[in-house]
């Protein structure tokens, strides 16, 4: 009986016969999510072996069984090249603020004077408890200008070097700590 079942379904399935019905739920069927004219199985025969295909979003024309080709069918839904939400039209976008916001602070380090590459260029809170956002690329990027404008009055602009030091001051002295943890070891 089971074996005529698929058998007969399988035929059906090739035909197109949808076949819904509330007592036999495994011979439900759900249309294809790109060409919405095939439709997909809950349970088909391949190979000999029964196949799960209740998660299946598309049918085997638009995505051959084994293929691993769903992945460009979703794809299809990313954003184009040239669109706001696009990650290289985010990405210049992040880049063109930055260096807008590195002009309007000076242009190089308020401690050293650095200004070569601007991604060695940071924002310091000057009080961190007033700080409401870190201003990185992404911050940058997706906040609106006034934000960013009024969380960049809070800080200054430093490069990668004194922004290390004047968080990790104690690090400052390393060569001298190395002889001591050498010594520590030899002991």
């Amino acid at each position: 009986m089971f074996c005529m079942t698929i058998h007969f379904f399988v035929l059906s399935y090739k035909m197109g016969i949808e076949m819904c019905s509330s007592t036999n739920k495994y011979l439900c069927m759900k249309n294809c999510a790109k060409c919405n004219i095939n439709t997909i199985p809950n349970w088909i025969v391949i190979d000999g072996k029964n196949r799960n295909l209740k998660n299946r979003k598309y049918c085997f024309e638009c995505s051959p069984f084994g293929k691993h080709n769903t992945i460009s069918l979703e794809n299809e839904k990313l954003p184009k090249e040239n669109s706001r939400s696009s990650y290289s039209y985010q990405k210049e976008r992040g880049f063109k603020r930055k260096y807008q916001l590195v002009l309007l602070k000076g242009g190089c380090c308020s401690k050293c004077g650095y200004d070569k590459n601007l991604a060695a260029l940071e924002f310091h809170h000057k009080n961190p408890s007033e700080k409401e956002s870190r201003l990185d690329v992404r911050i940058l990027t997706n906040r609106t200008w006034d934000f960013i404008l009024k969380e960049a009055d809070k800080c200054e602009l430093v490069c990668s070097n004194c922004h290390a030091e004047h968080h990790h001051p104690s690090w400052g002295d390393w060569k001298m700590s190395q002889d001591r943890i050498e010594l520590s070891l030899q002991l």
